[in-house]
């Protein structure tokens, strides 16, 4: 039984790093962030950064964690 509940364990913990290493990747390239004005902490500087209309077809939507977490852009 205890070799269950090790590896039990193990996975629990490798589950939990997945998610916590995808929020992070997330929270850094995807969240705008208010203290910094609404730029994003790994910010590409040569991205497009003034607002304009996008038709709904040129919008596309990254998800991760099972679409927990969602990111809108335009699409290419």
């Amino acid at each position: 039984m205890r070799k269950q509940d090790g590896r039990r364990q193990s996975n629990a913990r490798l589950h939990f790093d997945h998610i916590v290493r995808e929020y992070v990747a997330y929270y850094h390239e995807c969240r705008p962030h208010q203290g910094i004005g609404n730029r994003l902490i790994a910010a590409d500087d040569n991205k497009e950064s003034s607002p304009s209309i996008t038709s709904l077809n040129q919008v596309r939507c990254e998800t991760r964690l099972g679409g927990l977490l969602k990111h809108y852009s335009r699409a290419a």
